[in-house]
C-alpha cells in the first residue's frame, strides 16, 4: 500500500506505524509499506485507534460526548477471527461494514462498493478512505490549539527530508 508522506507521519504519530519497520519513501514523496502492515489495514486492523482518535478530536471540537467507538468493540471481537493475516473476503466485508457504520457519522461516505473494493484487496481505495479521515482529524487539529500535534509537525518534517531514502 502506498500513502503520502503526512499519512505516514501521522499514523507514526498514532503509534501504528513502528519505527521498527522500514518503508520505502519514492521519489514522488509516495511511502511503500510492506506487505504485512498492508495487509493488516485491509484487514480492519488499526482502525479502531484511528477511529477512536477521530471521535476524540471531533468530542473536542464540538463540545460532545459522542460514543460512535463503543462499535470497536464488534469489530475486535471479527479481527479475532483474523488468524496470520489470512482474512476471507465475507469477514473482510463485515469489518469494514462495521468501519463504514462508523465513519458515516463523521460525514464520511464509505460505499458498499469500496468496502467490496477493500475485501478485493484495492489498496488504493483503503488509501483514499484513510487519507479522508486524515484528513478530517487535521482540519480538527488545526481548529482546536489545544490538541494541534507538535509532534505530528516533528515527524514530517524528518520524513519529508528522508526523500529517497529507506527510514524507519
Amino acid at each position: 500500500m502506498e500513502v503520502t508522506a503526512e499519512l505516514y507521519a501521522w499514523l507514526s504519530e498514532l503509534k501504528i506505524l513502528k519505527s521498527n519497520k522500514t518503508f520505502n519513501l519514492r521519489k514522488d514523496k509516495m511511502i511503500v509499506l510492506d506487505k504485512e502492515t498492508s495487509t493488516k489495514f485491509l484487514n480492519g486492523f488499526f482502525m479502531d485507534k484511528i477511529l477512536f482518535e477521530l471521535e476524540g478530536l471531533y468530542n473536542n471540537f464540538y463540545n460532545l460526548k459522542l460514543t460512535y467507538s463503543v462499535k470497536l468493540n464488534e469489530l475486535r471481537i471479527l479481527q479475532e477471527n483474523s488468524f496470520n493475516n489470512d482474512t476471507d473476503f465475507d469477514l473482510r466485508i463485515s469489518i469494514w461494514g462495521i468501519i463504514q457504520d462508523i465513519t458515516e457519522n463523521f460525514g464520511i461516505e464509505l460505499t458498499n462498493k469500496s468496502i467490496e473494493k477493500i475485501a478485493n484487496g484495492d489498496y488504493k481505495t483503503l488509501s483514499q478512505v484513510l487519507n479522508a479521515i486524515f484528513s478530517l482529524s487535521t482540519e480538527l487539529m488545526k481548529r482546536n490549539p489545544e490538541k494541534k500535534g507538535k509532534k505530528f509537525k516533528k515527524i514530517l518534517t524528518l520524513t519529508l527530508f528522508s526523500r529517497n531514502k529507506k527510514f524507519s
